[in-house]
């Protein structure tokens, strides 16, 4: 078990009549609380072979406990992992998502249940703290196998506890059979065409030209896009 007080080092936006956009400093503070734990197992041992393994497990969890913030704007705390007072780092907030109107705009939901169609009637208060994007805790299943001259190591991690958003459409300010130039999940064709469509499970909003954020960012951080980040690779 160990538990540490740490300094934030970052960029943090200043004025720009200074000559910098932003300064590299000392922007806050916050306390990390975990434990770690190490398994080391002989398994086989012969004239010829030998097998061991090795199993680690860790858990961290930190909380911002000074923070010097300069945007607190709804599309600051939509646009990416935030690190907010109070909270984890890399925490992520979402939008509560009702859905889309027999126009194809996306609904977002107030704390209370009102209906908005746009992100500058949402609040701070409004949004759901989903968690945070790094995982808070990882284990290791470590095996290294010799057979006379010849050594095998493989390893199997695991990352879990955090959150991400799913690969979703985006919200189409162009057409989305012409004038895309780059790579496009092929969901972005099942968006809203006409009235009705709106009934049809997990469909993308309608074609907006130049769809600004305060609307677009109702779809694209809905609560519906987040699931569990938990993930297991081998190496």
């Amino acid at each position: 078990y160990n538990k540490s007080t740490s300094d934030l080092l970052g960029d943090l936006a200043s004025d720009p009549t200074i000559g910098w956009s932003k300064v590299k400093v000392n922007y806050g503070s916050m306390t990390n609380r975990g434990v770690e734990f190490t398994f080391k197992s002989k398994n086989m041992t012969t004239a010829d072979f030998t097998w061991s393994s090795g199993l680690n497990f860790n858990y961290n969890k930190n909380k911002l406990t000074k923070l010097e913030i300069t945007d607190n704007s709804m599309y600051s705390y939509l646009d990416k992992a935030q690190n907010r007072l109070g909270k984890p780092m890399d925490a992520l907030y979402s939008v509560r998502y009702k859905g889309l109107d027999n126009a194809g705009r996306p609904i977002a939901l107030t704390k209370d249940g009102r209906e908005v169609k746009s992100t500058a009637d949402l609040t701070v208060d409004d949004l759901i703290y989903e968690g945070t994007t790094t995982p808070p805790f990882a284990a290791s299943l470590m095996n290294n196998m010799s057979y006379k001259n010849f050594d095998l190591f493989f390893m199997f991690i695991y990352y879990g506890g955090h959150v991400m958003r799913e690969v979703q459409s985006p919200y189409l300010s162009k057409f989305a059979e012409l004038n895309y130039t780059s790579n496009m999940d092929r969901v972005a064709l099942n968006y809203w065409k006409k009235p009705g469509d709106e009934i049809i499970p997990d469909i993308a909003p309608g074609f907006l030209s130049a769809a600004p954020p305060t609307i677009a960012n109702i779809w694209e951080a809905r609560h519906q896009s987040v699931q569990k980040g938990d993930y297991l690779k081998l190496r």
